[in-house]
Parts: structure tokens; C-alpha cells; sequence
């Protein structure tokens, strides 16, 4: 399967550090959608323990199919890995060897009404997510949604952002220091509404690993179908949790438009 290779424009990039997100449409085609819905289907067919499903929620619910090539070439073998590369700057993006699995079901019919999401950053221990309650560590530069079912609007399981919180959380810890990551996300007063971001089969979203995000409820009689992928500059490990401070380091494709002018934390 080959396809041209996209480039992301001026204007994308400076959406993407200005609101620290990016919704690329039709990324994804749909043969590779259709092959990945038959595998999540088939697994969540065999059923699951319902004493569990906070942590399936926290983690993933096909554990077993997250580093299988049915899942991997949503990203690793479609345009969404040159897309992400305008980001992270070409050759310095590492393959992604897994991806989550996050299906968000329909509330209850007594449910009909419900309040907006609660965002966060990744890395925060919650004891349900892999680590521990009070241990924080970041493990990747950017994330990758690929939605696998359409979401025409808000309030179906979408992947949600707080467009611009990457810059107050960033000023945050610099002000604060780490440490206060052990207590979990950073609660900040602003004035920033979620994006429910809506979109079609296929569609792509960039976010920076500082943007508040998480999913809102799912008020739909569908299931909200995804595929979640952490994408690693090359020096992230290295890197480690000095990026939540240098937060462009990694974004060596934005370092034009930004003025950077420092080597990477790892250079």
C-alpha cells in the first residue's frame, strides 16, 4: 500500500503550538480501519471481567492486540508517520511498537445529561493506569488519536482537549517544580474550554504531551472506536522528565517557526 507523502503546512504547525493539538482529516485508509474494528470487535467479543473495567478504561481493552501489526499500520505504515514527523522533525521519530485501545461505550438510558470531562496529563501515577499513586514519569513526546468511527459531534466517547493548556501547564511547573506532579495533574485556574474534538473514520489528532485532554461521556447509542499511539522523538528517553520543562526540545520540525536555537536536552 503506497500513498503520497503529506507535509504539514505552515499554518498546521503554528496551530499546533499555539493550541498544542492538530486534526488532520482522511489520514487513515479505510481498509486498514475495517481491519483493526474486526480485530477489537473479536476480542471484546470473548467478553470481560466487570470488576476490571476501571483499569481496561485507565489502560486498554485489547492489551493483546496493541503491539500486533493490525493495530501498529494505522501509524507506522500510513501518512500518519510523515505528518507526525513535520512535528518531531524527519529521521528523529521512533516506530510506534504498541497502541492503546480505548473503546468509550453509551451511558445507561437513565443517563441524559452529563458534566464536561476532567483533563489531565499522561505519566501521572493513579494506581489503575500501570503506576503507582505519586510516581510520575513522561513517556513520549506527542500523542496520536486515529479515530476508527465517526464522531459528527460532541458527547460521543470523543477525545477531548483544552486547546492552549500546554503553555500554563508548562509555566506551571517551571514556577513550581516537578514535584508537583507527585500530587497528579496540575489543577490551574483558566479560562479554557474543552474541544470535543469531532471528526470521521480515518481522521488524525496530534497533541502535545503537556495539552490537557482525556475523553468526555458517551451520550450516543454507538461505541466510540480508537486507536491511541505515543509517538517518542528519538532522545526522549534520554530526555526524560526534563522536557516537561523545555517543552519544544523534542518538536525539532516546529524549531524554525519557534526560533529554537538550543540543541535537543539530550544533544
Amino acid at each position: 500500500m503506497s500513498f503520497t507523502m503529506p507535509q504539514l503546512t505552515t499554518a498546521q504547525k503554528q496551530q499546533f503550538i499555539d493550541q498544542g493539538f492538530l486534526a488532520v482529516e482522511q489520514v487513515v485508509p479505510q481498509v486498514l480501519i475495517n481491519q483493526a474494528l474486526r480485530a477489537i470487535n473479536h476480542s471484546l467479543g470473548q467478553g470481560r471481567d466487570v470488576t476490571s473495567v476501571a483499569e481496561l478504561n485507565a489502560r486498554s481493552w485489547c492489551p493483546e492486540l496493541g503491539a500486533t501489526s493490525t493495530m501498529t499500520d494505522l501509524f507506522n505504515k500510513t501518512p500518519a508517520f510523515q505528518l507526525a514527523e513535520g512535528l518531531i522533525g524527519h529521521g528523529k521519530l521512533e516506530a510506534t511498537g504498541s497502541a492503546q485501545v480505548p473503546p468509550r461505550f453509551p451511558r445507561g438510558l437513565e443517563v441524559t445529561d452529563a458534566p464536561l470531562p476532567r483533563g489531565h496529563i499522561d505519566g501521572m501515577g493513579t494506581g489503575t493506569n500501570g503506576i503507582p499513586k505519586g510516581v510520575y514519569r513522561r513517556g513520549f513526546t506527542a500523542l496520536c488519536v486515529v479515530l476508527l468511527s465517526d464522531l459528527p459531534e460532541g458527547f460521543m466517547g470523543n477525545f477531548t482537549v483544552w486547546p492552549g493548556s500546554h503553555i500554563p501547564v508548562n509555566q506551571h511547573l517551571k514556577s513550581h517544580g516537578l514535584e508537583v506532579l507527585s500530587e497528579g495533574s496540575p489543577r490551574i485556574d483558566w479560562d479554557i474550554e474543552p474541544n470535543m474534538v469531532t471528526g470521521r473514520a480515518g481522521d488524525v489528532v496530534f497533541a502535545h504531551h503537556l495539552t490537557f485532554h482525556s475523553a468526555c461521556a458517551n451520550l450516543s447509542p454507538h461505541v466510540r472506536y480508537a486507536a491511541i499511539f505515543r509517538l517518542s522523538h528519538v532522545d526522549c528517553s534520554r530526555n526524560g522528565n526534563d522536557a516537561y520543562l523545555d517543552m519544544w526540545a523534542e518538536y525539532e520540525g516546529l524549531h524554525d517557526l519557534l526560533g529554537y536555537d538550543k540543541p535537543a536536552l539530550a544533544g
